[in-house]
């Protein structure tokens, strides 16, 4: 169910004005997900508020409670990425690199708990630089203690995972993409770990 579905079905929207609200919401969300002046529960239930009508306000608390809870059943690592990451942390450093909203950020990688894979966490926002600014990466090699040269960068955006190494034979960078990429942006190499086709 989504929660355009339960505008709906539970509380009489038509499924227009529904498809609307839901829409909206999303739109208001990605423009800003985060606020740091307020905590992520009022901000995003804020966002709701914002966008229902006037006679369904109310709701908005429990419409943040119910898309929290379906965007990170979305969100779910699946099984056979788990016991990806529990074999190369066996074998390798692992690090996670991810531009954002600080809170926005953890509370993705708190509720997905992803941090007993890896060795090194940085959020940009936490920091003077973001992706695609190298000074990122340098800090995350700084942190784990090994030398660019010797890295392995996996990222699903070329444009802020690849290109601050494209051309650069000191730096070595792979990439997992399931979708296309400007042809005059090329990855060094490129391997699809999870999904082949």
């Amino acid at each position: 169910m989504s929660v355009a579905d339960l505008l709906h079905r539970e509380h009489g929207f038509g499924r227009e004005l529904a498809n609307e609200t839901a829409t909206n919401y999303l739109a208001a969300f990605r423009r800003c997900p985060d606020n740091p002046d307020m905590a992520l529960v009022q901000w995003r239930s804020q966002l709701w508020y914002d966008v229902l009508p006037a006679t369904h306000q109310h709701l908005a608390t429990e419409l943040y409670g119910r898309w929290l809870e379906w965007r990170y059943r979305y969100l779910a690592l699946p099984d056979e990425v788990h016991t990806m990451l529990q074999t190369l942390r066996l074998q390798y450093l692992l690090g996670i690199i991810t531009n954002g909203p600080t809170a926005a950020q953890w509370e993705k990688i708190d509720r997905l708990a992803l941090n007993k894979y890896f060795d090194c966490i940085l959020v940009s926002s936490d920091l003077p630089w973001a992706k695609p600014d190298r000074n990122i990466f340098y800090a995350a090699c700084h942190y784990l203690g090994v030398p660019p040269g010797q890295c392995v960068m996996i990222g699903d955006k070329l444009e802020t995972d690849i290109q601050p190494f494209a051309g650069n034979g000191n730096d070595c960078s792979s990439t997992f993409s399931r979708g296309r990429w400007d042809t005059a942006l090329q990855p060094d190499n490129v391997r699809h770990l999870l999904n082949p086709s």
